[in-house]
């Protein structure tokens, strides 16, 4: 192996564990003459830029259009480019087959709570490998990442569940199960408003009711309200923190598929770092 071919692939490897959305264009297939070999390789970002090169020029330009294209559409495509003075501007003279694979952006899922219920839905979670796991809670001893070894990123922050919280984006789902209404109703108004495509917070419909009323009082819309997913989770039966997880986490899968059908991607592989 090369030195830019593991130096690729090093890269590969960053950009997949920090789950960002790009695109690899691979030369497949080279006939007659053409800037690169079959089995360049180049990295393609949703703005544009990228990284490592399969050889430059107009050719480059028009992979990396493509490429930026098949990012916004989620689809992996297969292009075929003819390099020739009147198509391209190119004066040699070949056909150049281009395979764009897109990654795309896994959803993250916020997990305000890291007890019963918050654990075994982040272990289940991180599991299943279909979103980028944060789980966040104000105890210390809650917010140990021993406990939850299966999460992508946990979060020990402060009682108002400021510090180290990360921004939100319209790809964040929160599911709020912390150990007390007065903190379950202080995220419930934080974040009630936001455009996400999942906002669930645990508890009965007496307690939905109560706090619901009240937020209304405050200003806020009916209809944003309306939004929450509280009771939390599909009625599956059953009460244990693990049937509790399952429904919580069937339904976040549910609601984000029918908002947007393409935002849960395929499941990643298994992490060999979490292997027993």
């Amino acid at each position: 192996m090369s030195l830019d071919t593991l130096e690729f692939y090093q890269r590969l490897t960053e950009l997949l564990q920090q789950r960002r959305a790009f695109a690899v264009a691979e030369v497949v297939e080279v006939r007659g003459s053409g800037p690169q070999a079959a089995g360049a390789k180049m990295i393609v970002f949703a703005d544009g830029a990228f990284e490592f090169t399969v050889g430059g020029g107009p050719f480059e330009a028009m992979v990396r259009r493509d490429a930026v294209a098949a990012i916004e559409s989620g689809a992996s495509v297969c292009r075929e480019y003819r390099l020739t003075p009147a198509e391209l501007g190119m004066h040699c003279i070949g056909v150049m087959r281009v395979f764009i694979e897109v990654h795309h952006v896994y959803p993250k899922l916020v997990i305000f709570g890291g007890g019963h219920v918050g654990r075994a839905l982040g272990e289940l979670a991180g599991t299943s490998r279909l979103f980028h796991t944060i789980l966040i809670d104000d105890r210390a001893e809650f917010a140990e990442p021993a406990r939850h070894p299966k999460v992508d990123q946990v979060i020990a922050t402060d009682p108002e569940y400021r510090s180290g919280v990360p921004a939100f984006d319209a790809r964040t789902c929160v599911v709020i199960v912390t150990r007390c209404h007065a903190t379950d109703l202080m995220l419930l108004r934080r974040y009630v408003g936001q455009p996400l495509p999942y906002l669930g917070m645990i508890g009965s419909r007496s307690k939905k009711k109560d706090l619901f009323r009240g937020l209304e009082a405050e200003g806020i819309p009916s209809e944003a309200l309306a939004r929450v997913h509280s009771p939390i989770g599909l009625p599956i039966g059953g009460k244990s923190p693990a049937a509790v997880a399952i429904s919580i986490l069937a339904e976040v899968v549910q609601e984000v598929n029918r908002v947007r059908p393409d935002a849960v991607p395929a499941p990643l592989p298994p992490d060999p770092s979490q292997a027993k």
